[in-house]
């Protein structure tokens, strides 16, 4: 039996932008369905995109079917460009609702059965759905339709169409509390919130009650959801800094947020600098809030016992990761490093570890660990963190290897 030296490297935090999936900036593509084929330029570089859809062209019948090819179109095109997509259907974009939306609820009814079939084949670009395609800017306010036995009709009718893999994200939390009850807990698993009016007055503009009771909720019950919207500037004309919009972002654990909307808050934001001591040290307030929407993995540690190597990751972003991760062990060949050669000259092991039952908290340190007799290669060892649906690759706020989660080498 070979004896084994293990050598870890030195866990330093980065401030470095990570581009992983599920999370971060996203910025609003709005598209009229009218059935014709159009340009589409896709001028951000944002990895997420709010897709906004308006089919009130088709209000008082059904969508026709150059409509849901042209919908077809556009979600092929976010997708072959990399992009992940947040939808929301609506029939306002103007806050005229009244004017736009079909005079019949069957109708809006018939058109989440007709969207739903497209969303579905676009599952796995699809991160969640906004809104029940009714209210001004489809944003559940100001419609006829919003009695509670409507919007339970709705959106029950909305997570059938789009099918069980999807969350759908609504605009309130008294709406979310009446659907969780109304609908039960398997449907009310997949509701959500999105606020597109985070700090635009006390219940950022009626998303809720009680900023403090709504804060407290929102941090017990949305935990591992996918949480986002739009931060804007306070009724009185203040703007909040980015400390105490990074408080309350972590209560929320929000993971996407709108880059463009509204520019002033954006702005101070951008015009803070971080003074706290520490890796973010010197980034702007804007660049520190990116960095830590969603989720963000810091190695901390790898120690070696007799029982087996014990691995430490902390999240230090405001949120978990809201979709199924698959973690591996891989071992490079004697002292070589991922680059210096072709990853199937120098590969010696690839190492499943069991991740199951791991949450993932904000602010929490996860333990992985693998078995001692697992670990009968020597050379240098990555951890593999990578998105089930797709194995998009999870990279680390780690100093060195570009996010890669190196993390020693085992010398025979």
């Amino acid at each position: 039996m070979f004896k084994k030296k293990w050598e870890q490297t030195k866990f330093l935090e980065s401030s470095r932008k990570l581009t992983n999936p599920g999370r971060g900036w996203y910025h609003i593509y709005s598209f009229m369905i009218k059935g014709e084929k159009e340009e589409i330029f896709l001028d951000r570089e944002e990895v997420l995109a709010l897709v906004r859809i308006d089919i009130s062209a088709f209000r008082e019948g059904e969508i026709s079917a150059e409509g849901l090819c042209q919908i077809e179109r556009i979600f092929s095109l976010f997708r072959e460009s990399g992009r992940e997509m947040i939808l929301r259907f609506v029939y306002d974009t103007e806050g005229k609702v009244s004017e736009k939306e079909p005079a019949l609820l069957k109708n809006v009814l018939l058109h989440m059965r007709q969207t739903g079939e497209v969303v579905r084949r676009f599952q796995g670009s699809v991160l969640a759905v906004q809104g029940v395609f009714v209210g001004n800017w489809g944003e559940m306010h100001g419609s006829r339709f919003l009695t509670d036995a409507n919007l339970a009709l709705l959106t029950d009718t909305m997570l059938t169409a789009i099918g069980e893999n999807c969350p759908l994200a609504v605009r309130t939390l008294t709406q979310l509390t009446m659907l969780q009850k109304a609908l039960g807990a398997k449907k009310g698993r997949r509701l959500m919130l999105f606020d597109d009016g985070i700090f635009g007055s006390e219940t950022d503009l009626g998303t809720y009650e009680n900023r403090e009771a709504a804060l407290s909720f929102l941090e017990k019950e949305m935990e591992g959801k996918f949480v986002g919207g739009e931060a804007l500037n306070c009724l009185d004309g203040g703007l909040i800094g980015f400390e105490q919009a990074a408080a309350d972002f972590k209560r929320m654990h929000l993971s996407y947020l709108n880059s463009s909307y509204q520019p002033e808050i954006l702005e101070k934001w951008k015009q803070e600098k971080v003074t706290e001591p520490g890796p973010y040290q010197g980034l702007s307030g804007y660049e520190y809030l990116e960095r830590h929407l969603g989720y963000r993995f810091v190695l901390r540690n790898a120690r070696l016992d007799r029982r087996g190597l014990e691995i430490e990751i902390e999240n230090v972003g405001f949120a978990a990761p809201t979709e199924k991760l698959e973690c591996r062990l891989r071992i490079l060949g004697e002292d070589i490093k991922e680059g210096t050669r072709k990853e199937e000259e120098s590969l010696t092991a690839r190492i499943s570890v069991d991740i199951s039952g791991k949450r993932w908290i904000s602010g929490q340190k996860s333990r992985l660990f693998v078995e001692k007799e697992k670990l009968v290669a020597g050379g240098a060892v990555y951890l593999e963190l990578i998105r089930q649906k797709d194995g998009k690759e999870i990279r680390f706020a780690n100093e060195g290897a570009a996010g890669l989660g190196f993390l020693g080498c085992f010398h025979l």
